[in-house]
């Protein structure tokens, strides 16, 4: 990932090797955070002895109670999975890339043809 000059034959910018392992931190981080989000509450009352309690499916929940079944997958959706798909297609798209960039000096030393040629220079 680097960019290139259209006249020039060397790179421009490129991101410096740790940056993409932050970035897979922080996916991770995210990833984490959600799960911890939707396994918690976010709020409590309780007046005159009558408690409530509100995570992330209260909403959801209520909706489905009120025949909106339809909008609580909508919300359900929206609030959960596709934050969940995204991080997780985020997470396989920067291991990806991180392997291929660790891979790629220890695969340019196995290639027989490639080597040779340099040896013989």
């Amino acid at each position: 990932m680097t960019a290139q000059c259209a006249r020039c034959p060397p790179p421009c910018a490129a991101p410096p090797p740790i940056a993409r392992t932050n970035l897979i931190a922080i996916a991770s981080a995210a990833f984490v955070l959600l799960i911890v989000m939707c396994s918690t509450n976010l709020m409590s009352v309780e007046t005159a002895g009558i408690k409530r309690v509100a995570n992330l499916f209260s909403g959801p929940e209520e909706l489905v109670q009120r025949n909106m079944s339809a909008l609580a997958v909508v919300v359900v959706f929206v609030t959960v999975l596709a934050p969940v798909g995204r991080l997780v297609a985020t997470l396989y798209v920067l291991i990806r890339l991180h392997e291929a960039a660790t891979a790629a000096p220890f695969a340019a030393r196995l290639r027989p043809g490639r080597a040779a040629a340099a040896r013989g220079r």
